[in-house]
């Protein structure tokens, strides 16, 4: 007890909190929740408890769903409990044991010392719309196939959304779904045609190999034409090659003898890496405020989420009234064949994978009077898709999978990305992309 304003105030310490709650949720009341065997809950358990070191790797899967952020706080609490925070082979995260390249790009990112204000999807979607956190007016589009599915409902953003802007510029090598909305298309050139340096355990040198082709030109020149014509060339007073010497130009270890010479001579070279691997939070340093790992988080009380507690999913749950007209969870996969939409208008690609296809459970297709390779047609109030279906029996019944990443018009009606739904959790504000329902329905029988 503690006394505060003069009243005894029952408290407990955060684990003791966290412990109680997992108390709560006992091997078998976990198994009816997830579909998992309580013994296999508890031999798992013991397993991850009792070996050193431990770690649990989170993909970006757990980031798509409304409640995601707990998944992620639980699991790191998980990995908290058990001692694996800040040693070799524990941790959480898939970078964990690697060190990012040291690059100084403080001047090439920040001309003149101003710092740009930046939106992340959901903001940017709301300032289009409503003006808040400010107004958006035109939109500047290089490296991304934005329209594609980087929203939700992409059939309200693109009739309700993209309408209230006032300009709309692309940049990129393709008439991507992006391209075809836009007021002005610039060509950008290939990777080819172009200097640049790629980062990651090492750094590779993309030098050019012929120029570029027609009136297609880099990113960087088309943002200094941009900036001249707009007064604003000493911004760009210096060609690709003086930037990347500049970022090298560095006193970090990790770059240390690597120079734009170097580079130009072995193409690549590995990062100065020190034989012991890189471990997050070795020296026990948080970035809280209270400077330690925070279990328990009071700022979060209001949403009821102090404590990483389980929750139903938004909408995909069979709580939710919709799962009567809809109860089929859709995922998005990726492709082996692409980078989201990157690579899915190749002829080489579309040998591979002619069209794009819905996933579904044999026994979901029965139910529904589905043959293998019928054309149907995936729908919910938002949106629908025609698709031919594959049947899948490694699937969990219940669910259907689309591959994301295919451009709009390679399905032969609708967009699967128009069936997301837009509800942003307060305590993550992102879009719930695998928390959503839909119905399938045959359309044709089969060729």
């Amino acid at each position: 007890m503690v006394l505060t304003a003069g009243s005894a105030v029952e408290c407990a310490p955060a684990l003791q909190l966290l412990v109680d709650l997992c108390g709560s949720y006992p091997p078998e009341r976990a198994s009816v929740i997830t579909g998992v065997p309580a013994r296999t809950i508890r031999d798992l358990a013991r397993e991850f408890a009792s070996r050193k070191p431990a770690s649990i790797r989170i993909g970006f899967g757990v980031d798509r769903w409304y409640y995601s952020d707990y998944t992620a706080r639980a699991v790191a609490n998980l990995v908290v409990a058990t001692g694996n925070i800040g040693v070799p082979g524990g941790g959480i995260s898939v970078h964990d044991g690697t060190y990012p390249p040291p690059l100084d790009q403080r001047g090439f990112r920040s001309p003149g010392g101003r710092e740009a204000a930046t939106l992340d999807v959901v903001s940017l979607v709301s300032a289009i719309e409503h003006g808040t956190p400010y107004p958006v007016k035109a939109l500047w589009i290089s490296a991304a196939n934005m329209f594609n599915q980087t929203a939700a409902n992409r059939r309200r953003v693109m009739s309700s959304i993209v309408p209230q802007l006032e300009l709309i510029v692309v940049v990129d090598h393709f008439m991507t779904d992006t391209a075809e909305a836009a007021d002005i298309v610039l060509p950008a050139c290939t990777i080819f045609e172009r200097l640049d340096l790629v980062p990651g355990m090492f750094l590779q040198l993309q030098q050019k190999a012929v120029e570029p082709e027609g009136e297609s030109k880099s990113d960087f020149d088309i943002l200094a034409g941009l900036a001249r014509r707009m007064g604003l060339d000493a911004y760009f007073d210096r060609n690709p090659e003086e930037y990347l010497r500049e970022m090298l130009a560095t006193d970090h270890p990790l770059l240390a003898g690597i120079t734009l010479e170097r580079l130009q001579r072995e193409h690549a070279v590995f990062l100065n890496r020190p034989q012991e691997p890189y471990v997050s939070f070795r020296d026990r340093q948080f970035h809280t405020p209270s400077g330690r790992i925070e279990i328990y988080k009071e700022e979060l009380i209001p949403y009821g989420a102090e404590l990483p507690r389980y929750r139903e999913p938004v909408e995909a749950s069979p709580e939710n009234p919709l799962y009567r007209r809809f109860p089929l969870v859709l995922l998005f996969s990726h492709s082996k064949h692409r980078i989201h939409s990157t690579f899915a208008n190749m002829p080489m690609i579309k040998k591979i994978e002619p069209e794009p296809v819905v996933e579904i459970h044999p026994a979901d297709a029965r139910r529904r009077g589905i043959a293998p390779d019928q054309l149907v047609r995936v729908h919910n109030d938002r949106g629908s898709v025609a698709l031919r279906c594959r049947f899948n029996p490694d699937l969990r019944a219940g669910v259907v999978v689309i591959s994301e990443g295919s451009w709009v018009k390679d399905f032969p009606g609708g967009d699967p990305y128009s069936l997301t739904h837009e509800q942003v959790s307060p305590t993550s504000e992102n879009y719930a992309f695998y928390d959503n329902l839909v119905e399938v329905d045959p359309v044709q029988t089969t060729r």
